[in-house]
């Protein structure tokens, strides 16, 4: 069972690298700075963490804009990141 997991865990980090790398390509091509981090553990708190300890920094995301109960069970990475940040924060809904 537990090679399963390391199997799933490998191929999700993996699809992660390639969609970060393309995401950060696209901007590249439009002249922004762009630098990309896989960090393990909670997303939000990486997130916060990182933008605070980051000079001049300003947190973009996107959000599927889940709400209801599924957010309530499970929290919103965004929300969480909108409501602690202390940096300016953009949250966008993808097309």
């Amino acid at each position: 069972m537990a090679v399963a997991w390391q199997s799933y865990f490998e191929e999700a980090k993996s699809a992660a690298h390639s969609y970060l790398k393309r995401i950060s390509a696209d901007l590249e091509s439009s002249s922004l700075a762009v630098e990309t981090r896989h960090l393990p553990g909670d997303p939000a708190a990486n997130i916060i963490d990182l933008a605070s300890r980051t000079p001049d920094s300003f947190i973009a995301m996107t959000s599927r804009g889940q709400g209801g109960l599924a957010r309530a069970v499970l929290g919103s990475v965004a929300d969480r990141v909108v409501r602690h940040a202390a940096e300016p924060v953009l949250v966008i809904r993808p097309k």
